[in-house]
């Protein structure tokens, strides 16, 4: 659906996205059917799963059963296996599924029910690590499961538009060091935490500061930290014989922030409330046609086909010249642009998560 100017061995990388394509909309419904049933299994492995997770932190807790963890070396290489692939021609697809809640309060307190897809790419760089390309594409649903169009923002009880993030592209860098990990000699636990602190774009001149700054309570500088733990079986990690993605990776995420720029927070609630972003991922062997079919389904609704293939270059697609030099485009810069911010403003129905139209996808 898309075409690109080769960038970084792009040929290459082209040529492999277009083998792993497929026959485009007729494979995709023949595709979506047949993990339908798979997705019924999944709300039975996902209930598995959490009381598995409530286990392992009961014995945690209790100090039954297993000794204290051993600490484990690893490598920039197995940080890279773990959380995606070696090869820079392979996309890695993880899905995600959670929560976003606020603070403080006696509990955090749910906002939104969570789903997503990141697809990510590992590149060299000419500083001896790895630069982590990503198109980052989060969902908000209502209780009920739909997807969610407006927000009553507790703190002023306003209904205001939801804005869906659409980080498009995504980059950071991966140092070329020792990675501390611990193992319990049958599963490897690393976790990584990347802190992102910039300039608010919305307060950034005297122009945004007196029409987009208050969006934002008027905060200077927006920090978020994202923390993520990837556990995978300890067999993976053999001397030789290293394959370039690790299968079978149970990956979390939580990620704190400031309130976003579409609950138009006041300044004293925006200085004092984070949001929490707590997600359960899955890396999809299969890429986007792995996906969950509820997913998929949105993903062609909306025509968000940007997502389905990670980036080749920091200059694929995107924000254009609104993205950051640094980290690409985030929440905050999206909300300053004109095509996010005006139908926001103008409470244009049915205007968000946003289509893709750009010269990165057909329209």
């Amino acid at each position: 659906m898309r075409s690109r100017e080769p960038e970084l061995g792009g040929q290459d990388i082209q040529d492999h996205q277009r083998s792993m394509r497929g026959s485009e909309n007729s494979d995709r419904h023949e595709h979506m059917e047949r993990t339908r049933a798979r997705d019924l299994e999944g709300g039975k492995m996902d209930r598995m799963r959490t009381m598995l997770s409530l286990g392992v932190l009961l014995g945690s807790l209790l100090g039954v059963m297993a000794g204290p963890p051993t600490p484990v070396n690893l490598t920039m290489s197995d940080i890279v296996r773990a959380s995606g692939h070696l090869d820079m021609a392979e996309d890695t697809v993880t899905e995600w599924s959670g929560d976003i809640a606020y603070a403080p309060g006696v509990l955090p307190a749910r906002l939104f029910r969570v789903s997503g897809v990141t697809t990510s790419r590992a590149l060299p760089n000419t500083l001896g690590g790895f630069t982590l390309l990503s198109r980052e594409l989060l969902l908000y649903y209502t209780e009920d499961g739909t997807l969610a169009q407006t927000f009553t923002s507790p703190w002023d009880h306003q209904t205001y538009q939801v804005i869906h993030t659409q980080n498009n592209p995504v980059y950071s860098l991966l140092d070329n060091k020792t990675y501390i990990g611990s193992t319990d000699g049958t599963s490897t636990t690393v976790t990584i935490a990347t802190r992102n602190s910039f300039t608010n774009p919305l307060n950034a001149s005297e122009a945004t500061r007196e029409y987009l700054s208050p969006y934002s309570g008027n905060l200077t500088n927006i920090t978020t930290l994202d923390t993520t733990t990837f556990v995978f079986p300890t067999s993976q990690l053999p001397l030789t014989g290293k394959p370039q993605s690790l299968p079978n990776v149970t990956i979390s995420r939580t990620r704190v922030s400031p309130l976003l720029p579409f609950m138009n927070a006041s300044a004293p609630i925006a200085s004092t409330t984070s949001l929490f972003l707590v997600l359960n991922g899955r890396k999809v062997p299969e890429g986007i046609d792995g996906l969950s079919v509820s997913l998929q389904a949105q993903i062609e609704e909306r025509k968000l086909w940007a997502y389905e293939d990670a980036p080749i270059s920091r200059e694929d697609a995107g924000s254009g010249a609104q993205r950051a030099s640094m980290y690409g485009t985030n929440d905050w810069v999206e909300f300053s642009t004109t095509n996010v911010f005006n139908p926001w403003r103008m409470n244009t129905t049915g205007a968000f998560p946003l289509k893709d139209v750009g010269d990165w996808c057909d329209a």
